[in-house]
């Protein structure tokens, strides 16, 4: 068996005793696993001896109801086939996912004793044992890579024909763009992959830029060439994106412009500061092209007529399948706040399919052509699953249809398991949700089942809790987005993180697209606010209920359909004034300022014939431009601070909108 990607354990011993580096307990272990420019560990001396059984190592409060299995159930049911007679033997080839996979071939994997576990050693071990003198491999995710180059090498040796059948589970064979958005951007990377732990974007995307195996999984030549999907998207309205829209037009949808783009637009474009995670990243030449020769080798492998090739690919989550580049407006002010202006900044936004595991699109795990293709249906299997934990990729191995099919290849037994199929299962409805910061997402169902951000005590990681079945959480630039079924009763669950202003939007996608969307734009926020949404599968959805100060009373409800007028919009600033933490002689001359407002709106409400509605509107200008001045000379004289201003006064200009339009 050939683990996955992140899915064996590292581990270095500092002299001091041994250190678990992977799964990590911090960002700074994640550091350690830091490459060179050439693809080689920082940190020499990092070993591996074990897959992962079950990661929940880490404090959780609460702690959660089950572990993160990746394969404890998988080891217990090839445990069972040994003690029924099915098979002789298993083993488990724990690697260094970090590293090429042609190194792994050749050299193996380092061990604690500083020796080397040689994989094609250990496959003509077991068969030399086997009853039939043949060996099945099975590869989940990258290790079924693996496997394809393991059995090259047996080729090479003349000792193909002991490998009787290799069982691709998962694999990502041509690519998957997730692998994209986290070289790009370090979006998407929770570890193991799917199940537990978001790393910082910062060190997910540094430990990518010059890992090999993350070029490999790239989206590959003849993915670019089979998927009609683009990989990336460019807003066609977007200013900021105007540069790339000259060189590769509205899409990224061949492998030349692909190349391009990761090469820092054919070199044209700088490698971004570490830092900057929202400027796309610049790819490791060096490991890129390697990567990309290697590729061709896997898009083109075929297996020798002796061996059996079978394909399953997991269907019916919500997969990225691209990356939509766009822009977000935000207010800039000069350092005197003299002039507080509109900006837009380069954001990006994941496009979702339904049409893989979470992870990998069916189309590249079901890639080979004349092979015997399964599909599993995890959407109708999860919601069948007893228990708070939904299956995906990277624990595809514990769906236990996949188990019994496996046991059915190595059988010579045709009989599909339950939620198994040869054509790809029907589509059915999903809602999805999305947020813009500074605000978390949460959401829970009928059963009280939490998605969402969890509390991980003992580490700078956040938990992710996907307990609802069907349902993922990602954070994706500035955005967190939820996906859950289209079936069920929600109740979505916003808490202000900061002072600023968010978005809120719900999306009914059928087949993949986009039928109907509620939205509550710019809406003012600060740490003590909390609000919520009932949502009735794709049938119904309550008004968004705002309680600005944290008391558990309502303060505002805004109607369905997310159009805020400028009354309702001024009682949410008001709001947000109170919990700014500014002096009380402050928050009270900014008061006095938005009571002149109020009291201008309001008579422009009662206005009728005695007055024109444009003379009204001027009024209220005014005293929004009073409000204004008033700020940057609190400011000046020190009483308030600049960012404190400076998303009072981001507030007054989108209230200023709402009076003028």
């Amino acid at each position: 068996f050939l683990p996955g990607i992140e899915a064996s354990r590292l581990y270095f011993n500092d002299g001091a005793g041994e250190r678990r580096l992977w799964e990590p307990r911090r960002n700074s272990d994640v550091a350690k696993l830091f490459m060179d420019t050439n693809g080689k560990s920082i940190l020499s001396g990092i070993y591996t001896r074990d897959i992962i059984d079950e990661s929940n190592s880490l404090p959780l409060t609460p702690p959660p109801l089950f572990g993160f299995n990746i394969y404890k159930g998988f080891i217990s049911f090839m445990n069972g086939l040994v003690s029924l007679g099915t098979i002789r033997e298993w083993r488990a080839f724990p690697y260094d996912w970090r590293m090429d996979l042609s190194d792994v071939v050749s050299t193996g994997a380092l061990q604690a004793d500083r020796s080397f576990l040689d994989i094609v050693a250990e496959i003509e071990d077991l068969a030399a044992t086997s009853a039939t003198g043949k060996v099945t491999i099975i590869g989940h995710s990258n290790g079924g890579l693996l496997g394809k180059l393991i059995i090259d090498e047996l080729v090479l040796r003349g000792e193909a024909g002991i490998v009787d059948k290799l069982i691709l589970v998962a694999t990502p064979q041509v690519g998957t763009p997730k692998a994209l958005a986290g070289l790009l951007h370090g979006d998407g990377l929770d570890m193991p992959e799917g199940n537990g732990f978001l790393m910082s974007k910062v060190t997910a995307r540094e430990l990518s830029t010059n890992m090999p195996s993350a070029y490999t999984l790239l989206p590959s030549k003849s993915y670019m060439g089979r998927v009609i999907d683009p990989v990336i998207e460019f807003d066609p309205l977007a200013t900021v994106v105007a540069g790339f829209r000259s060189l590769y037009g509205f899409a990224i949808n061949t492998a030349p412009e692909l190349n391009s783009f990761l090469r820092g637009d054919a070199g044209t474009r700088a490698q971004p500061e570490s830092n900057d995670v929202d400027t796309p990243n610049v790819a490791n030449s060096l490991l890129y092209r390697h990567a990309q020769a290697l590729q061709e080798r896997l898009d083109t492998w075929s297996a020798p007529s002796s061996v059996r090739v079978y394909q399953i690919a997991g269907w019916g989550l919500p997969t990225l399948r691209g990356l939509y580049y766009t822009e977000r407006e935000i207010i800039q002010c000069n350092e005197n706040l003299s002039a507080c202006l509109p900006s837009a900044v380069l954001d990006r936004r994941p496009i979702f399919t339904t049409d893989g595991d979470e992870t990998v699109v069916s189309s590249s795990a079901a890639y080979t052509n004349n092979i015997t293709t399964y599909y599993v249906d995890l959407l109708k299997y999860n919601r069948f699953f007893e228990g708070n934990k939904s299956r995906r990729h990277a624990d595809f191995l514990e769906v236990n249809s996949v188990q019994d099919l496996i046991k059915n290849l190595i059988e010579n037994t045709s009989v599909l398991p339950q939620y198994v199929s040869l054509i790809k299962p029907s589509r059915l409805p999903n809602l999805r949700l999305r947020v813009h910061s500074p605000v978390s997402l949460d959401v829970s169902d009928s059963f009280g089942r939490h998605t969402g951000i969890g509390q991980a005590t003992g580490t700078d990681f956040r938990y992710v809790q996907e307990e609802i079945p069907n349902s993922s959480y990602m954070e994706f630039g500035e955005g967190k987005y939820i996906s859950v079924d289209g079936e069920g009763d929600y109740v979505v669950n916003v808490q202000g993180l900061d002072a600023g202003t968010f978005t809120l939007g719900i999306d009914t996608v059928v087949d993949d697209i986009v039928t109907g969307t509620i939205e509550y734009k710019d809406i003012p926020v600060t740490a003590s606010t909390t609000g919520f949404i009932t949502v009735h599968g794709i049938a119904s959805t309550s008004d968004l209920v705002l309680d600005t100060d944290g008391d558990g009373a309502t303060n505002i409800s805004l109607g369905v359909g997310g159009a805020v007028s400028a009354d309702e919009y001024l009682s949410l600033i008001e709001g947000s004034v109170k919990h700014l933490g500014l002096s009380n002689d402050a928050r009270k001359q900014i008061q006095k300022r938005l009571d002149d407002i109020e009291e201008a709106i309001e008579k422009q409400e009662k206005c009728k014939k005695e007055c024109t509605a444009s003379k009204m509107r001027e009024k209220i200008v005014e005293e929004i431009d009073d409000l204004s001045d008033l700020l940057r000379k609190l400011y000046k004289k020190g009483r308030i601070s600049f960012n404190d201003a400076q998303v009072l006064l981001e507030m007054i200009e989108h209230l200023r909108l709402l009076v003028v339009i």
